[in-house]
């Protein structure tokens, strides 16, 4: 099975590609703006180290959200155009979701076993998207759906329990800024969670961009 991972939401973009159960990664950074001219070049590049091709792959799998309103545009339509052009499977995760299943693989397990932890992703206006998971039998639950809070109420939660993602730690609270743990969504972590935790996943006609908060910027209708 060859699955293509597409996460392009937040200012650490990746690509990886699953082949014979071995995960290749590129990233790439740079502004969100400039993406769109660095992710077509990631995925050759990725497909090229794996020693493979793009037609071999059988399923792609994007982040679909929150994060960046550009940048889930552009990994949704990369990841629809691989659909039709290959006739494969698309299948869409939540960024919270890629980063709990990043932080299940490259935490200390002892920080997270059995206790909740809350991702939380900068939304811009002091507020966050977020979502509670609990680490257990070698996976992670979902134990809230991703939502909007502010910074009162990342702080209520945050006092008692880990939080890991990635938030601009200028505009940070004294006891965010020292509790938070700087996590990103990765193209290899979504592999995984797309073969762990299936039934977290979209796919196909069900993936959506999950903006969860509309644009900053909406354009008026002409009269």
């Amino acid at each position: 099975m060859g699955i293509i991972a597409i996460t392009t939401t937040c200012l650490e973009g990746s690509v990886a590609v699953l082949k014979d159960g071995k995960i290749f990664q590129k990233d790439f950074q740079s502004s969100l703006m400039n993406h769109s001219a660095r992710t077509v070049p990631a995925i050759k590049g990725v497909l090229h180290d794996a020693g493979t091709s793009i037609d071999e792959v059988s399923s792609v799998a994007v982040d679909i959200g929150p994060g960046s309103f550009t940048g889930i545009r552009l990994g949704l339509a990369c990841a629809k155009a691989f659909s039709m052009a290959l006739d494969i499977k698309v299948i869409g995760f939540s960024s919270l979701d890629i980063i709990a299943q990043k932080v299940c693989r490259n935490c200390s397990m002892e920080n997270v076993k059995n206790k909740e932890y809350l991702v939380a992703i900068d939304a811009g206006r002091k507020e966050y998207y977020c979502s509670r998971y609990i680490y257990s039998d070698g996976s992670f639950e979902k134990k809230t759906s991703d939502h909007l809070a502010t910074e009162e109420e990342v702080e209520s939660v945050t006092a008692s329990i880990a939080v890991y993602g990635y938030l601009h730690k200028r505009n940070l609270s004294t006891l965010l800024h020292n509790k938070l743990q700087i996590v990103f969504p990765s193209a290899e972590s979504l592999i995984e969670a797309s073969m762990e935790n299936e039934k977290l996943s979209l796919t196909d006609e069900n993936v959506m961009p999950n903006y969860i908060r509309s644009p900053n910027v909406i354009l008026k209708k002409k009269k």
